[in-house]
């Protein structure tokens, strides 16, 4: 017995159980951190947004949840893509971003949750703007919560219409109206147009069309879609008028046989002064404020928009949502609540250039950046742009015909009548 007690009293294996209990904690500590809960989220941003969230945002909630966020910054060409590998490889975005007209394509493809559960008694969810919460629901169900809100003013130059003769406290509120404005304010040197009334650069380029036609057809009564089958009715009476409109309006300031100079410099057309009147994004109030704050006091909106019928616009909401197949949608809700805080999306929103879709969050953005209250102005009178399936595919359906119409190759009432068909022909193979 005493020489036992000797052996394991020994400094010897004294030494032994100290390393084989050190070994053990560690192996230990490893194996908990290899288990330790990880969320996944793949978000869309600029760098400052970026750097806001990879800094402050997911910092502050890895601590409050003792987790890891594996972060995974994606753009709007490869989203999709890297959520379906995601998803195939078996390591799908817990939370993933998306765009304002894509929930049809999620929900049918099974790859969005649908939160209302989490949302059932959230009191936040007051806060949100009706409008902005539209574009992620769909069948009566929630889908996504809103980051931000894209709403689309009419702006316009007080100075260029004082310079035109034209009163800037009364700014066109029709269709007429805003040919008649867009002609007077159209500036030419020679056979160069050096400002154009409307700026037609969202008409042209990459883009599908789809943006700004939707504003002209609801302004005059007419439907994309019809919202049950998703099929197109755009070719009406109703969308013809509004195709029309955009055709003459183009002509009013891109006359045949002048060429147009778009200036140079930064910023929207009508920020570096070659465009008078722009349908366009928020961005032109963050661009005035940042780039000229000397313009400020010269750049205003039209509220409510010119219209035919209807004076109306539209608006696009970018959304959070849980994946389906996440095992974790407990902690993912807890991450989009965290996310979408008044205080996070007020700074977040002020570094993509857009605005919070929080009631709470108006006074900071219009303390800010004074023009801002023009887009929530807007707001009120907007629309959230329409949901259907297989995007891609009908956007391509209509872009063609679309730039056929605008570049004069073809008949407004035949080249929309052709878009329908292939947007129900791309909508009837996509099934």
């Amino acid at each position: 017995m005493n020489v036992s007690r000797q052996v394991v009293g020994s400094p010897i294996t004294r030494a032994k159980v100290c390393v084989c209990v050190t070994v053990l904690c560690l192996l230990c500590l490893s194996m908990a951190a290899q288990s330790a809960t990880t969320l996944r989220v793949q978000m869309i941003g600029y760098f400052d947004a970026i750097q806001y969230l990879q800094n402050t945002v997911i910092p502050a909630f890895e601590a409050k949840f003792n987790v890891k966020v594996e972060f995974d910054r994606a753009t709007w060409a490869n989203r999709q893509e890297k959520l379906i590998v995601g998803t195939a490889a078996g390591t799908p975005p817990d939370v993933f971003m998306n765009g304002a007209e894509h929930v049809v394509d999620l929900v049918n493809s099974g790859l969005v949750a649908p939160l209302d559960k989490y949302i059932a008694n959230w009191p936040d969810l007051r806060d949100f703007a009706p409008a902005t919460l539209q574009n992620s629901a769909l069948y009566g169900h929630q889908y996504g919560i809103p980051l931000y809100t894209d709403t689309r003013s009419f702006w316009y130059r007080a100075d260029f219409f004082e310079e035109a003769g034209l009163d800037p406290d009364s700014p066109p509120t029709t269709w007429s109206g805003l040919i008649d404005a867009a002609k007077r304010l159209t500036k030419t040197d020679g056979n160069r147009v050096i400002r154009q009334g409307f700026d037609l650069v969202r008409w042209t380029g990459n883009q599908n069309g789809l943006q700004d036609y939707v504003v002209y057809l609801w302004q005059n009564g007419g439907e994309l879609v019809n919202p049950n089958t998703f099929e197109a009715v755009f070719n009406s009476t109703a969308g013809i008028e509004a195709m029309q409109f955009m055709v003459d309006l183009q002509d009013a300031v891109r006359m045949q046989g002048y060429t147009v100079d778009a200036g140079t410099g930064s910023g929207s057309p009508i920020v570096r002064g070659t465009a008078a009147i722009n349908l366009n994004t928020g961005a032109v109030a963050s661009e005035t404020h940042k780039l000229d704050p000397d313009l400020v006091k010269h750049m205003r909106a039209i509220v409510p928009p010119p219209g035919q019928k209807n004076r109306v616009s539209v608006t696009f909401s970018n959304w959070l949502a849980i994946h389906s197949d996440s095992k974790q949608k407990d902690l993912a809700w807890e991450f989009i609540k965290h996310m979408t805080e008044a205080q996070t999306l007020a700074k977040f929103d002020s570094y993509l250039g857009t605005i919070s879709p929080r009631r709470s969050t108006v006074s900071k953005f219009v303390r800010d950046l004074p023009l801002v209250s023009y887009i929530y102005q807007t707001l009120d009178y907007a629309r959230p742009f329409p949901v259907y399936p297989y995007t891609n595919a009908l956007g391509a359906a209509f872009a063609g015909q679309y730039k056929q119409i605008i570049n004069g190759t073809l008949g407004v009432k035949t080249g929309l009548d052709e878009a329908a068909r292939l947007w129900n022909l791309a909508l009837k193979e996509g099934e």
